[in-house]
C-alpha cells in the first residue's frame, strides 16, 4: 500500500525528464537536487491521486512519513544504550536470518564484478558497519563456500571499527574494518574496493545524503553499489515493531517503529540512485516481505 506503485510511475514520468546530469556538479548541489526531486516526486503523486484509495494511500503515508530520529543517531542517547540495541540488532537478524540473505543477495553482483576483474577476489566495502556483526557474518559466510569475497567493513566511529576489529580478530574471521567517512570516500585509493554494500542502514540518511553516498561509491571507482533496507508497507509497520517489542527494549522497539515509518519506497530508492548516477544501470527488487534491494552497476569498466 506503501509503495504507491502506478501512483509512482505515472509521478516519475513527469519528474524525471527533470533529472540529469547537468543539473549537479558538486556533492553539495546533488544534495539539493536530490532532496528537490523526492519532494517533488511525493507531491506530484499526491495530486495524480483520483480514487478513493488512492487518497487513503496518500494520506496514510503523508501520516506514517517521519524525519525523527531514531535513538542510534542521537549524540545525547548514552553510548551502552546504542551498544545495547546494536546486540538486540543482532539477535534479530539471526532470527530473520538477515546474513544469509544478504550475503545471497551480493553473490550475482560479487560475479559480475569478478567478471570484469577478470578472476580476481572481489573486494567489497560494506558501509556503516557499526559493530561489525553483518561484515563478519558474510565474510564468514562466504569462506565457508568458498565464495571469491573479501570484506571490509568501514565506519566513522573509530570506537565501534576497533571494537569490530577486535571481535573479528577473536573469532578468526578474515573480515576486516577501517574508519572511513561514508560521505568522503574519496579518501580511499581509486578502484580499491570493487562492491560497496550498505544494509539496514539507509533509512537513516536523508534523501539527498543517500544520493551523495551514491555518487561517491562511483567516484570512489567502484563497479557496484548494493543498497539493502527494509520494504516500506502497512505489513512492516506493524509486524517489525511488534517483533521489537519482544526484545522488552523501549529503545529498540521505538527505534523498530521509527525505522518503517522512515523506509524508502522503492520508487524513491531508483530515482536517488538515477539522479546520483545518471549513466548507471540501475536494478531494483523486492524480497518480501521483509526488504528492498537496490544494485547499481555503474559505468567503471576496469580490468
Amino acid at each position: 500500500m506503501l509503495q504507491q506503485l502506478a501512483l509512482n510511475r505515472h509521478a516519475l514520468a513527469s519528474i524525471e525528464p527533470a533529472a540529469n546530469a547537468d543539473a549537479w556538479s558538486t556533492m553539495e548541489e546533488l544534495d539539493r537536487e536530490a532532496e528537490r526531486l523526492v519532494a517533488a516526486l511525493r507531491a506530484r503523486r499526491s495530486s495524480l491521486a483520483r480514487s478513493p484509495w488512492e487518497r487513503l494511500s496518500c494520506w496514510l503515508d503523508e501520516r506514517v512519513r517521519t524525519d525523527e530520529l531514531e535513538s542510534l543517531d542521537r549524540p545525547e542517547h548514552p553510548e551502552s544504550a546504542k551498544l545495547h540495541q546494536v546486540r538486540l540488532l543482532h539477535v534479530q537478524n539471526l532470527v530473520l536470518r538477515s546474513y544469509p540473505r544478504y550475503r545471497r543477495a551480493l553473490e550475482p553482483i560479487v560475479a559480475e564484478a569478478r567478471a570484469l576483474r577478470g578472476g580476481d577476489t572481489v573486494r567489497v566495502l560494506e558501509i556503516a558497519s557499526g559493530d561489525g556483526n553483518m561484515a563478519i557474518a558474510i565474510a564468514d559466510e562466504a569462506s565457508r563456500l568458498g565464495l571469491p569475497m573479501e570484506v571490509t567493513g568501514s565506519d566513522v566511529v573509530p570506537a565501534y571499527v576497533a571494537r569490530a576489529n577486535e571481535r573479528a580478530r577473536s573469532r578468526g574471521s578474515r573480515a576486516r574494518f577501517r574508519v572511513i567517512d561514508a560521505f568522503a570516500l574519496d579518501a580511499i585509493a581509486p578502484g580499491e574496493h570493487d562492491v560497496v554494500f550498505m544494509a539496514q542502514s539507509a533509512h537513516h540518511f536523508s534523501p539527498g545524503k543517500l544520493a551523495v553516498l551514491i555518487a561517491q561509491a562511483e567516484r570512489a571507482g567502484a563497479t557496484h553499489a548494493v543498497i539493502i533496507d527494509g520494504y516500506r508497507s502497512a505489513r512492516i509497520l506493524f509486524a517489525l515493531p511488534l517483533l521489537a517489542s519482544l526484545s522488552m527494549d523501549r529503545h529498540f522497539t521505538r527505534d523498530a517503529l521509527l525505522s518503517t515509518r522512515r523506509f524508502y519506497s522503492e520508487p524513491e530508492l531508483a530515482l536517488l540512485a538515477r539522479t546520483a548516477a545518471p549513466t548507471a544501470t540501475v536494478t531494483i527488487r523486492t524480497e518480501q516481505p521483509l526488504t528492498t534491494v537496490l544494485t547499481i552497476a555503474f559505468a567503471n569498466k576496469r580490468p
